[in-house]
């Protein structure tokens, strides 16, 4: 639950991500097309828009990614979330997710760290189904973000 309550704060401090006017993006150089966003009250995030899903990647105060993954007709309930991860072509892993509204976050765990970060592709199996996202780039555009999102994630109060 602790955990859970982290996310959320996490995500009250960036989640104008698909609700408030950003700043312009700007495309971040590498693979795949990933853009910088700013967020109105400070901090960054990267997206990159997909088919099936989009996605988003942060840094956390620890200075860990956080993949968020969001569809416009998605509506979550409360509460965490086991689902499965496909990372390219290996085994499914059961991870924990924390709903908001139409986004899912995961924080990466550190067995997961590497493959994320060098993933081409993730396929994520929720309740609803199965939901491909083309990452390549994942890892540069995380690279990105930790500049720019790293100083507004340590000035956000922990969660209490």
């Amino acid at each position: 639950m602790r955990r859970a309550a982290a996310l959320v704060g996490l995500v009250m401090t960036f989640t104008p991500l698909a609700t408030a006017a950003q700043d312009p993006s700007q495309l971040i150089p590498g693979d795949g097309d990933w853009t910088l966003n700013s967020v109105p009250s400070g901090g960054c995030y990267a997206r990159l828009a997909g088919r099936d899903v989009d996605t988003m990647v942060m840094v956390n105060r620890l200075s860990k990614p956080v993949i968020a993954i969001g569809r416009a007709d998605w509506n979550f309930g409360p509460g965490d979330m086991t689902v499965g991860l496909r990372i390219d072509m290996g085994p499914v892993h059961q991870v924990t997710v924390s709903p908001v509204g139409n986004i899912a976050l995961f924080a990466v765990t550190d067995d997961l760290r590497d493959a994320v970060l060098g993933a081409k592709n993730m396929t994520w199996t929720l309740p609803s189904g199965a939901y491909a996202a083309p990452v390549a780039g994942l890892g540069k555009a995380f690279q990105a973000v930790v500049p720019c999102g790293l100083a507004a994630a340590q000035a956000t109060p922990p969660p209490t």
